[in-house]
């Protein structure tokens, strides 16, 4: 059920950053950089949930949610800045002329993507905080089994 929610919660924030962030790109390129972008973002929030999920029991739900969803969110990120740069530079840029303008390409892209992931680490971070605690409060973190099969009362 996390696993679900937060690939859920992953695909639908990226889905909206997707189609604002690629808007002005041609229209083949926008349809495909927001399917790749929203696929790789639903398996990516799955798998992060589902590293939380397994903490589910533990006290401090909320911070391995936090955790979880910050690395997440700096993958996703780092990884949609990455590519939204690079089909924008591809769409509309042209080949540097001089060495400068070379150098300036080739470090561009590495700082667009930390940007993303860094975007990205508080948004995941806060929406993985939201996820534990409704998940806390929700009393998915009640094992029948209680912590770790000791059984809570």
């Amino acid at each position: 059920m996390i696993t679900v929610l937060g690939g859920v919660l992953g695909a639908l924030v990226m889905w909206l950053f997707a189609a604002l962030g690629a808007g002005n790109l041609p229209s083949a390129e926008r349809l495909t950089v927001e399917i790749v972008l929203v696929a790789g973002a639903l398996v990516v929030g799955s798998l992060g949930a589902r590293v939380a999920g397994r903490h589910l029991d533990e006290p401090h739900v909320v911070l391995f949610f936090a955790t979880s969803g910050a690395i997440t969110g700096a993958i996703c990120g780092g990884a949609y800045a990455l590519v939204i740069g690079i089909l924008y530079v591809v769409a509309y840029g042209g080949a540097p002329v001089d060495a400068l303008d070379g150098i300036a390409l080739v470090v561009a892209f590495p700082v667009f993507a930390a940007l993303g992931g860094l975007i990205g680490v508080f948004l995941g971070g806060l929406l993985g905080a939201c996820l534990g605690f409704v998940a806390s409060r929700a009393g998915l973190n009640r094992s029948p089994l209680g912590r770790r099969g000791a059984g809570y009362p």
